[in-house]
C-alpha cells in the first residue's frame, strides 16, 4: 500500500500530538481550519505576490552549479519528495515557502503567522528538517550548495518580521528526523500505540473533534 503523507501534517502528528495519526489516517477525519489559519493562508498569499513582482535575471545551469551565486529562487516553486519503505510504502511530500542561496549555503525558510513572537514548538523543525532533506534528496544534482540551514520566521498579521529562529541541518539533526519517520511509520502501521502528550492546553488548541482529549 502506498500511503501519501503531507509534510506539515506529519511534523504536527510527530511535534505537536500523535494521535493525529488515529485521526487523519486511521479514521479519515479533518481538523477544523482555525482562524489564525485562514490569516496565516492570507498573509503568505500577500507574500507571494510580493515576491512575483521582484526583478529577476535567469540563471544558466552553471550558475546553479557554483555556489559562489547567489539564488533567489520564487516563493512556493520548489517542492519536495521524500520516498520510505517500512512496510507499506510511505511518499512524504510538500512545498517550501521560501528558499535561497547566499555565501554558498541554502536557506529553506517557513513563514508563521503569530500575534506576538514566540516560543517555536517542536512541530516546525520537523517540518523544516523534512524539507532540508527532501531539498538534499530532490535537489542536489544541479543546485550546488555547502551547508543547509532552516529558519522559521514569525510574522504578524501585515506581514511584518516579529522575529526570526535559525538552525543548521546537521548530521544529528537528520539523526532525529530519521528517528521520527520510524516513529511515526510505525504507529500508522498499527505496530505500536501513540504517545500521549498529556497537555490540556494542546487538547484546547486542537482542531479535531477527538475521542483522545483529556
Amino acid at each position: 500500500m502506498v500511503v501519501v503523507v503531507p509534510i506539515s501534517e506529519f511534523a504536527s502528528c510527530m511535534g505537536y500530538c500523535q494521535f493525529r495519526i488515529i485521526n487523519s489516517f486511521h479514521l479519515g477525519l479533518s481538523p477544523k481550519v482555525s482562524a489564525a489559519q485562514i490569516n496565516g493562508k492570507k498573509v503568505h498569499e500577500e507574500l507571494e505576490d510580493i515576491d512575483v513582482l521582484i526583478p529577476r535575471e535567469a540563471v544558466t545551469r552553471e550558475d546553479l552549479l557554483d555556489p559562489s551565486v547567489d539564488l533567489d529562487i520564487p516563493r512556493e516553486t520548489l517542492r519536495v519528495l521524500i520516498k520510505r519503505k517500512n512496510k507499506n510504502d510511505f511518499v512524504y511530500i510538500g512545498r517550501m515557502d521560501k528558499v535561497m542561496r547566499l555565501n554558498g549555503n541554502i536557506h529553506i525558510i517557513d513563514d508563521k503567522t503569530t500575534s506576538k513572537p514566540r516560543t517555536i514548538f517542536p512541530d516546525k523543525p520537523i517540518q523544516l528538517s523534512c524539507y532540508c532533506e527532501g531539498f538534499k534528496e530532490n535537489y542536489s544534482d544541479f543546485i550546488a550548495f555547502n551547508k543547509i540551514f532552516f529558519s522559521v520566521i514569525q510574522r504578524d498579521k501585515n506581514g511584518s518580521i516579529l522575529q526570526e529562529d535559525k538552525e543548521e541541518f546537521t548530521k544529528q539533526t537528520r539523526e532525529m528526523l530519521m528517528k521520527k519517520f520510524d516513529l511515526f511509520e510505525r504507529i500508522l502501521n498499527k505496530e505500536i500505540e501513540p504517545e500521549h502528550h498529556n497537555n490540556i492546553n494542546k487538547c484546547r488548541a486542537c482542531g479535531f473533534d477527538c475521542k483522545f482529549k483529556i
